[in-house]
């Protein structure tokens, strides 16, 4: 069954049909030719439904029907326009020049001397006739028209559903705007913002007005969309496991005493515990440094995101950028690449004029993005560790690549020890002056500050807005 009042409305006092869309009254005779040429769009079976209920209306031709002379109440369902009203006889005129005909004819009107001009016609006009908010039942020769005023009805279902969807949008725009704007670091003084941990980093005055939630993406390890990375973190992953299987064939060639070396950072003193050889949690430690060349691939050719790389630095990531674009290369190539790349990192001294790439990573890291704020000590401190471990077994394969070790011939002042040690008294040492240095002392710095540290926030409150 169809809901005529979806299409025609019937004024039952004045018995005339409205086309709802159209906003004008239809004449008895014309209803299917309208229906027909109007609104095509219009199922046949509904046409013909509207057709047939229009034949059993009374409906009279547009020259039977009386308008009001007085003025009255708009028709919802009529078109509203602004046309003129004599203010002699209250006729009303649908054009300018229908009002100025009828002023000359019925009242005499001229306009003086032939004088045109707009000041001198605006003052004519105001003096006989008006503007008038009109209706019209007809649209064909039997127009008339008929003064009309117009309240502010109360706002219909849809106009509610349309002001509350404009603020919702408004409310959404508002969102986006906040969110925009809460990672990016500012002066003010919140409570995490005071404690001893960022004082000692000293990150908010590093990032300050800078967009934290542009700097962290560049170390997401979603690759989707861009799939040639996917290389790159296959690469990464079989390097730092073929760095920790290094660690193990120390023991299998009786060199364990490179695992105290291993892990001192003192410079002529090995450590009075040796290196772990197993880790449960491996491909979460691989993931730590594969963001670290995730974000030096996105970020080395750009200007405005402040990392900063060495010449010999840059050249290498060219390289393995090239490498890997082709991607018509062996593994065994790509591991090595990384590993060249990771050791050009790794010996960085703070002396250089560039910023150290790793300290760059770890500072933008240090960021929590989902809860726009600087991570604690203890959320952080796991990190740091992770960090050190991939540059002390990357800095051992680099030393004594495992595939090398079977071709070792002795010489006493060239052992495997030697070796390491002269890698190890330069980069991997407490007070160097380089990335693993700064590594280390944020690393104890952070982990004593954690025993005095208060507990977390157990209640938090977030923005409602999509990140």
């Amino acid at each position: 069954m169809t809901d005529v009042n979806k299409y025609l409305t019937h004024l039952s006092k004045q018995q005339v049909l409205v086309c709802r869309d159209c906003k004008y009254c239809l004449q008895p005779n014309d209803i299917q030719r309208h229906l027909q040429t109007k609104h095509l769009a219009i199922s046949l079976d509904v046409r013909q439904e509207l057709v047939r209920y229009a034949e059993e209306l009374l409906l009279p031709i547009s020259s039977e029907v009386v308008t009001s002379t007085t003025i009255v109440p708009a028709f919802e369902c009529l078109e509203v326009t602004d046309e003129f009203c004599c203010l002699i006889c209250d006729s009303l005129c649908g054009t300018i020049r229908s009002v100025e005909e009828h002023c000359r004819c019925v009242h005499q009107w001229t306009k003086s001397k032939g004088i045109y001009s707009s000041k001198l016609f605006n003052n004519i006009s105001n003096t006989w006739w008006k503007s008038q908010k009109i209706q019209t039942f007809f649209l064909d020769v039997n127009k008339k028209y008929f003064a009309i005023t117009v309240t502010n009805p109360p706002p219909s279902n849809s106009d509610k559903m349309k002001l509350l969807n404009q603020m919702l949008e408004s409310a959404k725009l508002k969102d986006k705007e906040l969110c925009s704007e809460r990672n990016i670091v500012k002066k003010d003084k919140e409570k995490t913002e005071n404690s001893p941990w960022l004082g000692r980093t000293d990150w908010k005055e590093m990032f300050l007005k800078r967009d934290m939630k542009r700097l962290v993406r560049f170390t997401d390890k979603d690759v989707t969309l861009e799939p040639e990375l996917q290389l790159v973190k296959d690469s990464v992953h079989r390097v730092i496991e073929k760095g920790l299987e290094g660690v193990r064939d120390l023991d299998t060639r009786r060199w364990n005493e490179l695992r105290f070396w291993l892990r001192s950072h003192q410079k002529d003193k090995s450590h009075g515990k040796s290196f772990r050889k197993y880790y449960i949690k491996m491909k979460d430690y691989a993931d730590v440094w594969m963001q670290l060349i995730l974000f030096c691939w996105r970020t080395f050719e750009l200007k405005n995101c402040d990392a900063e790389f060495l010449p010999k630095q840059r050249k290498c990531l060219i390289k393995f950028r090239d490498m890997v674009c082709l991607q018509d290369v062996s593994n065994e190539k790509l591991n090595a690449a990384v590993l060249r790349l990771s050791i050009s990192f790794i010996k960085h001294s703070n002396f250089q004029k560039k910023r150290s790439i790793i300290k760059y990573f770890e500072e933008v890291l240090e960021y929590k993005l989902s809860e726009s704020r600087w991570r604690r000590s203890a959320e952080y401190t796991p990190r740091l560790a992770v960090l050190q471990f991939c540059v002390r077994v990357i800095s051992l394969e680099h030393c004594l690549p495992l595939k090398k070790r079977n071709g070792y011939v002795y010489r006493s002042n060239a052992t495997p020890l030697t070796m390491f040690q002269d890698f190890h008294s330069v980069w991997l040492i407490d007070g160097a002056g380089c990335p693993f240095s700064y590594i280390h002392k944020l690393l104890n710095y952070g982990m004593g500050a954690c025993k005095d540290a208060t507990g977390g926030d157990k209640l938090q409150f977030y923005l409602l807005c999509r990140r």
